[in-house]
């Protein structure tokens, strides 16, 4: 493949829809809304390297996406980092490799001023700016004070005044740089508690710059997962420790800032049998005072992995995690996707098995406009075979669409990243690899439109409309639609399940009225069986969507 080459590749609408279990109550099958597939873009980087996508976002100039991840060099075995933004028609504006010695291990992505700032670690802390046009901006390191804790994770926001917050775990304690949108250090400090083990496991800062680090704290045979608040005088002013049934815990520490500035976190004390209970528990940031608890997981055998945590603009709480959430469950992991209101009500916790494999890993979150949420992470066949998949959730926790996406039947794929974009646009990255494990960073953007969510349409307008004019119907029905400009147009028919199953006309057409005649069958002539369907009309300008009833 040429350097920087990418693969795009178009796909029609493939979406899969499988049992959704609900907590205390009997399995069903639910689709509230179709997705499509839009594209996917595969990058294998120089020289055909070893590629991974891990970090996304995104897009503030328009509805395209940012990337980051890491290439291995050959035949040298370097590890670099890179960035490219990709448009909303999967074409790459630029990608950015980092230069050698630049850049050690990509541990996290800021975006700043449609650019991103890379963070790493090598003998200190170092940060990469990419521009918005993918020139590199200011390149900075700031060595560790101590050598770093084994496991620490680094961690890295954007705070006050776009200013960037990065951290890490060292044998001194917790390290912390705040670097301007220029590049310039602002304040550099070391964090230490009473402990003899730092482990950073996540990082926030709220809008007046204190500082909430999520830590997996030890010292001795004790072991907490810790949230400790510092302000930006490098005080810590509190200290709240959580720890498991046994007095040790595992790591996996979330954090996120509800509201009205109190903090939310999940996490993984382990229970009695040794495995990982999920604990979500709210604390006061005035004092670090605990305001409510709830463990997710029911019984002291149930496991599962904490992944992500993400609170939407109302406070509700949806907690990621992978495994099971009652002991029944241990030998067949899913999803589990959790959602709690701001004073800790449960409001409902979902179980999302891939379907594909035996076991569904790892995984990130983002929050969809209306409530919802979207998942992605791994399902694994066998470990030398795993799919990508992707799902959505409606704001009750019902099944909106879920996709296994693979670049081919022997090949792997994993998800790491999400994130939505306006108008219903789902970006996912992460990688695919074959057999010999050479892999490539994969980007997916899929679309959803909610056929629930479209309103009847007024008889005149001036913007686009569809409509049958007998719905439901029997037999066939005339389709009305509306252009309010010359325009080229697709008007198709869909399944609840996202297939398009006929296609109504395509073409040019002069503003105004239009009328075209579905017989209820599909392309193939054959006759579609009784149940809803969906008319959805699109232009360059924008689509509508229109539920239909076939009875038979």
């Amino acid at each position: 493949m040429h350097p920087l080459a990418s693969r795009r590749i178009l796909r029609s609408v493939v979406v899969l829809v499988l049992p959704l279990l609900l907590i205390g109550a009997a399995a069903s099958a639910v689709l509230a809304d179709p997705a499509v597939l839009d594209w996917t873009d595969t990058w294998g980087g120089p020289g055909d390297h070893n590629d991974e996508a891990t970090f996304a976002f995104a897009d503030p100039g328009g509805d395209g996406v940012l990337v980051a991840g890491t290439t291995i060099r050959r035949p040298d075995i370097r590890t670099l980092a890179f960035a490219r933004r990709l448009g909303a028609d999967g074409l790459a504006d630029w990608t950015t490799i980092v230069p050698p010695d630049t850049l050690g291990t990509l541990r996290a992505a800021v975006p700043l001023d449609g650019g991103v700032v890379l963070v790493g670690r090598g003998a200190g802390l170092q940060l990469v700016a990419v521009g918005a046009d993918g020139s590199l901006q200011w390149v900075l390191e700031r060595p560790f004070p101590a050598a770093l804790d084994f496991s620490s994770e680094v961690r890295a926001v954007r705070g006050p005044g776009d200013r960037i917050y990065a951290a890490a775990g060292t044998a001194a304690g917790f390290f912390l740089v705040v670097v301007s949108p220029a590049g310039v250090v602002e304040r550099e400090t070391t964090i230490t508690t009473t402990t003899l083990a730092y482990n950073l496991n996540d990082l926030v800062v709220d809008a007046a710059g204190d500082v909430y680090l999520g830590a997996w704290l030890g010292e001795g045979s004790s072991q907490w997962l810790s949230i400790l608040r510092v302000d930006p005088t490098d005080a810590v002013l509190w200290r709240q420790d959580t720890t498991g049934d046994i007095g040790s815990v595992f790591g996996n520490l979330r954090l996120a800032l509800l509201p009205g500035g109190d903090v939310v976190a999940a996490g993984n004390p382990e229970s009695i049998c040794g495995v990982f209970r999920v604990q979500v528990w709210s604390v006061a940031a005035a004092d670090g005072g605990l305001l409510w608890s709830d463990v997710l997981t029911e019984g002291p055998c149930a496991s599962a992995a904490v992944r992500r945590i993400a609170v939407d603009a109302t406070g509700d709480v949806v907690v990621l995690a992978d495994g099971g959430l009652d002991e029944a469950s241990l030998g067949d992991r899913g999803f589990v996707v959790a959602r709690y209101a701001p004073d800790g009500e449960r409001r409902w916790a979902r179980v999302v098995p891939s379907g594909v494999g035996s076991s569904d890993l790892d995984g990130a979150l983002a929050l969809t406009a209306d409530g919802g949420v979207v998942v992605t992470g791994r399902s694994i066949i066998t470990w030398q075979l795993q799919r990508l998949v992707t799902f959505s959730l409606a704001p009750d926790g019902e099944l909106r669409w879920l996709d296994a996406w693979s670049a081919g039947p022997a090949l792997s794929s994993s998800g790491q990243a999400v994130v939505v974009a306006p108008g219903g646009v789902v970006y996912v990255v992460g990688t695919t690899w074959n057999a010999d494990v050479f892999t490539d960073a994969v980007t997916l953007r899929y679309h959803h439109f909610t056929a629930s969510a479209v309103a009847p349409l007024p008889a005149t307008g001036g913007g686009l409309e569809v409509a049958p004019l007998l719905n439901p119907f029997s037999g066939s029905t005339r389709v009305r639609f509306r252009l309010p400009a010359d325009a080229s147009f697709t008007l198709a028919v869909y399944d609840v399940a996202g297939r398009r199953v006929r296609l109504l006309r395509t073409g040019q057409a002069a503003a105004g009225p239009h009328e075209v005649t579905w017989s209820g069958r599909d392309d193939n002539g054959r006759v579609l069986p009784s149940g809803t369907y969906l008319l959805r009309l699109e232009t360059a300008r924008g689509a509508v969507t229109r539920r239909v009833g076939l009875l038979r």
